[in-house]
């Protein structure tokens, strides 16, 4: 029994060294923000994730809370597209079909990516406005 146990751990082993290892690349985020709110974007995929900084001056309770889902990298919140009765998500890979053209770049209180699918391309833009209707 401790032979036949010893060959399964030596051949499994060994069969560890010969599979190639894939390293999960860190998703770079970049941050759009000002005292009241933060924009988290993946660099990558353009996902993104909301939460508030000081919030509402006036409710203590509002700060650094987020408003979408949110766990490491921005990856809960995106945009999906409805082109020609197929769905699709925004930043994902569609290998043959589409994917990022551009990766996410900032330019002042602005996000921009550009993704691509069967032939559709789309930019998404993602900027903090202040309100000044007040």
């Amino acid at each position: 029994m401790k032979k036949k146990l010893t060959a399964f751990l030596l051949s499994f082993v060994l069969m560890l060294q010969v599979l190639p290892v894939q390293a999960k690349q860190e998703d770079a985020t970049l941050t759009l923000g000002n005292t009241i709110i933060q924009v988290d974007v993946s660099e990558t995929t353009g996902r993104f994730a909301v939460s508030t900084q000081d919030g509402m001056p006036s409710k203590t309770t509002d700060r650094y809370s987020f408003l979408t889902f949110f766990n490491q990298v921005p990856e809960t919140a995106f945009t999906t597209f409805r082109i020609n009765g197929e769905d699709y998500i925004f930043g994902n890979d569609y290998i043959d079909e589409g994917g990022i053209v551009s990766s996410t770049v900032l330019s002042g209180s602005t996000a921009i990516t550009v993704w691509q699918v069967n032939g559709v391309q789309v930019t998404q833009t993602l900027k903090l406005v202040t309100d000044f209707s007040d």
